[in-house]
């Protein structure tokens, strides 16, 4: 994924992303044609049509999964996943707080986490709700 395809998804959704020393593009690795890229891709850009432009939180999460699975991309992932939250999507809202918690693809940060799970349990991911509790500043 190149760098203007990252920025157009961060505009699209409404994102800020602080880059680190290296920046996004060095940060993303391209499909394999061992994992069936051209199909990979067909899905993803299915799903980013859906997600970026109907709206659609689904498309978004299995957009964000594509990502994570096959071209190891977590920015894009994560960039996704909070599309899908934005969109009160309880899914979306957990996937990023699992990013944070652990520190994939971003810096582990467990306010944020907590907040994202926060989020997911206000919308009835019931899971969430405790791990938002232990995460919580005391």
């Amino acid at each position: 994924m190149t760098s203007d395809r990252i920025t157009r998804i961060l505009l699209l959704c409404g994102l800020t992303l602080v880059l680190g020393p290296r920046g996004i593009a060095q940060q993303t690795q391209p499909l394999s044609t061992a994992q069936g890229s051209a199909l990979v891709q067909k899905n993803i850009d299915l799903d980013m049509k859906a997600c970026l432009q109907d709206n659609k939180s689904d498309a978004c999460i299995q957009a964000g999964d594509l990502y994570a699975k096959y071209a190891n991309d977590q920015v894009a992932a994560n960039l996704l996943y909070r599309k899908a939250c934005n969109l009160d999507n309880a899914t979306g809202c957990n996937k990023v707080a699992v990013l944070y918690e652990n520190g994939i693809g971003i810096p582990r940060n467990n306010a944020t986490a907590a907040d994202y799970y926060s989020r997911a349990c206000k919308l009835a991911n019931k899971p969430a709700c405790a791990k938002a509790q232990a995460l919580a500043p005391k």
